[in-house]
């Protein structure tokens, strides 16, 4: 699903204290309903799964950008500790409009198996564009997107800085681009109120109890 900036901004301490008040309440149970505390347990890890995947993207500020619309284009799927799969998506136009594309956008990361990628993509209409597994350093991964709109309405980099690696074989007006970082985390920031279970990566993302 589409996402604005301030959509992803999710109230993770509000999460926080509705995960806490589910244990709380399971333990004030005592030995009654076991299979409705695991059950509530289950439906926490789950949710504190699908909560992080909405906070774990942070975006670091690069060259100075103009773009037509503050959309959020990547989407954490999965978070093992080693890796963290996520979708690449463009919002940027085409939207509303089928036959409009960007001219390209190539997704620049550090692939699973710790070799350095840039995959691009040309004529890239609104909607998902890949699904890429990076490797995870000190917990976090960095990505980066680099994207071109020949029309240049837009992008539109007022410091005409932007330097696209070798590896991503694109060219064109620097003016016309945007250099996006993101910083990935690889464990899901919301799960620390279920940390005494053991959090074992399957290969749909579930949590084994």
């Amino acid at each position: 699903r589409r996402l604005s900036a301030e959509e992803n901004n999710f109230d993770k301490y509000q999460f926080r204290d509705t995960v806490a008040e589910t244990k709380d309440e399971g333990e004030q149970g005592g030995n009654g309903d076991v299979n409705g505390e695991i059950s509530d347990v289950d439906h926490a890890v789950d949710d504190c799964w699908e909560a992080s995947k909405h906070i774990d993207v942070s975006q670091i500020p690069m060259e100075s950008c103009r773009v037509s619309e503050d959309v959020v284009p990547i989407q954490i799927l999965f978070q093992n500790g080693e890796s963290v799969t996520f979708s690449v998506s463009q919002f940027w136009k085409g939207c509303d409009d089928e036959t409009e594309a960007i001219s390209w956008l190539a997704t620049d990361f550090i692939r699973s198996d710790g070799d350095l990628t840039c995959a691009r993509a040309d004529s890239v209409r609104c909607g998902e564009v890949g699904v890429y597994t990076a490797k995870c350093d000190g917990g976090f991964s960095t990505v980066d997107l680099y994207v071109y709109d020949r029309p240049g309405k837009v992008f539109q980099s007022t410091e005409n800085k932007v330097s696209v690696p070798l590896a991503c074989s694109a060219v064109g007006d620097k003016s016309k681009m945007c250099h996006f970082r993101y910083l990935l985390q690889c464990q899901p920031s919301l799960c620390d109120q279920v940390k005494d279970k053991e959090l074992m990566g399957i290969e749909t993302g579930n949590l084994v109890l």
